[in-house]
């Protein structure tokens, strides 16, 4: 057989899920022709199916040997890389095919990806938002404005997250993750009314799942509306499989609880201090319930975001001493 012939047989090989095959393939066609990149990468994609990641990662090391330009080989070097976290790494491999094309979105984005998620301090969000800017001078698409809505959401930039979830429900008007996201930020910005509507849309487009309602109510609890934020928890609760949201609504109702007597706390401790007087935070949080319940709504749905982030939040609450 022709070296192109066992490089056709290789992929043929590979695209079976005949992996070792494949590989014996590629050996061939290599050993009659050492400088076959194609080849090289090839066998390098068999190896990576295998889990083989350091042979993987010699053989696209080999075949960009061989071409320096050849995008598949670095883009294939780089998710490799990416996936095992090693990111510094993976940001220099992006470097390169933004060498090679300038224009390459994906490149751009999966750089600004990697930023996103390094450990390297140097590497804040605010680089990898330049990275998905760059991306969508190049190609609007849903990826690219969900990627960056998470890297501005990272960095309490709200305002910018809403507009990235706007741009979204623009393309795709039924775009439910947009919807729901959209009315979780606007609640974060303190736009209560802006978030039950995105809701209210939600509900309209009859995705009325227990998380919707839950959410729901908690904006309207925000704005003083008791009456309708109860009926929001009921219907999540009359909707939800298990007893997940009624532990969550007890444990958000005990935080708020809780914000109210540490409220007070502070209002008496501020006149003690006025008065020279010396005040202790009590020892015992007013949190610890609160958490309990969230743990037994997340114990029940692992899946439930609200109990999540209800839970995170009384536990920034303790390491700041309330």
């Amino acid at each position: 057989m022709s070296v192109d012939d066992l490089f056709a047989e290789g992929k043929r090989l590979l695209g079976e899920g005949k992996y070792e095959d494949s590989i014996a393939s590629y050996d061939k066609a290599i050993e009659i022709d050492p400088k076959y990149a194609k080849a090289w990468n090839g066998r390098g994609v068999s190896l990576e199916k295998l889990e083989r990641y350091e042979d993987a990662i010699a053989s696209y090391d080999k075949a960009i040997e061989i071409d320096p330009k050849y995008a598949k080989a670095w883009d294939n070097k780089a998710s490799i890389l990416f996936n095992l976290k090693r990111y510094t790494e993976a940001i220099a491999c992006y470097d390169r095919l933004i060498e090679i094309d300038p224009k390459d979105w994906a490149a751009w984005h999966d750089k600004g990806a990697a930023l996103f998620n390094s450990d390297d301090e140097r590497n804040l969000a605010s680089k990898s938002i330049i990275c998905y800017d760059r991306a969508l001078e190049i190609k609007q698409i849903p990826l690219l404005f969900r990627s960056k809505a998470l890297a501005l959401l990272a960095l309490g930039r709200y305002v910018e997250t809403i507009a990235c979830y706007d741009r979204l429900i623009e393309m795709n008007p039924k775009d439910l993750d947009a919807w729901k996201l959209k009315g979780r930020e606007l609640s974060r910005a303190k736009r209560y009314e802006d978030a039950i509507a995105s809701y209210d849309r939600l509900i309209e487009m009859k995705h009325e799942d227990a998380d919707v309602w839950a959410r729901k109510g908690i904006a309207f609890d925000m704005l003083g509306r008791a009456e309708e934020a109860t009926t929001c928890f009921n219907k999540a609760i009359e909707i939800d499989q298990t007893d997940s949201y009624e532990w969550t609504v007890k444990g958000y109702k005990t935080e708020k609880e809780a914000d109210g007597h540490h409220d007070m706390f502070v209002t008496y401790a501020q006149a003690s201090y006025a008065r020279g007087d010396t005040v202790r935070m009590p020892q015992a949080g007013y949190y610890n319930d609160a958490i309990k319940y969230y743990d037994k709504a997340i114990e029940s749905d692992p899946n439930n975001k609200i109990a999540q982030e209800g839970k995170n939040s009384v536990l920034s609450k303790q390491k700041q001493g309330w």
